[in-house]
């Protein structure tokens, strides 16, 4: 059966109908959990995605480039806490057993302004980042071990966070801590991470940008670059 979350469900059934030659078949049929509209921000979690490693060559003293690729699995998780294990994490099928690859990807609340050191943990590589900038680097293969980031002063607020991190063989787990103003070293706990904010993106700050509003013409003007988007 595939990976299931929230309400999913999936079930076999035998077909009735005759096929040819006389065998019969099987049916796969699965129920989708309840769609609901809702803000990222209000969502607590992190995006994971999943990515199968099998036949992707890379330098295993680095990272799996992730860039372009599509996730053969994701969901939304409430934090990043995996014991380290031989076999999948639960929701997890085989292909996520041994070379694999998982970026987590959301926004993390400081609660307080003050000095904030970070800890990950993993089997094999991983990287931290926040706010864009690389904090943790724990590259290559080896069994599971902890890297602690500076001590770096960060204001109160909210800051997007990316984690990568890889398996290449054996057990696998990750694990992401901290210890600031008030709080002991220790898990960061579901309720300082979201999926999303209430941010409205600026024109500035896009790639691209046209507006949809123009009356008439054959050609997408890109205000940005002067690019020709056609």
């Amino acid at each position: 059966s595939p990976p299931l979350t929230g309400q999913e469900s999936f079930e076999w059934s035998r077909q009735t109908i005759v096929k040819r030659n006389g065998n019969a078949a099987l049916q796969g049929s699965l129920s989708s959990d309840i769609c609901s509209i809702g803000s990222g921000a209000s969502m607590n979690g992190l995006l994971a995605e999943y990515f199968d490693n099998a036949g992707v060559s890379f330098n295993s003293n680095l990272m799996p480039v992730l860039d372009h690729r599509e996730p053969d699995f994701y969901r939304i998780e409430p934090s990043i806490n995996q014991a380290d294990s031989s076999n999948p994490w639960a929701g997890l099928d085989n292909r996520f057993k041994d070379y694999f690859s998982v970026r987590y990807t959301g926004y993390l609340t400081i609660p307080e302004d003050g000095n904030w050191t970070f800890h990950l943990g993993s089997d094999d590589g991983s990287v931290l980042w926040i706010d864009e900038v690389e904090v943790i680097d724990n590259r290559g293969v080896h069994g599971f071990s902890e890297v602690s980031s500076n001590s770096t002063w960060y204001e109160q607020g909210v800051y997007p966070i990316r984690v990568e991190m890889f398996e290449w063989g054996g057990s696998a787990g990750v694990s992401l801590r901290w210890n600031g103003p008030n709080i002991s070293k220790a898990l960061i706990a579901n309720q300082y991470f979201t999926v999303g904010t209430d941010d409205i993106v600026q024109s500035n700050a896009l790639i691209h940008h046209w507006s949809f509003d123009e009356g008439n013409g054959i050609s997408i003007a890109d205000s940005v670059s002067g690019n020709n988007l056609t």
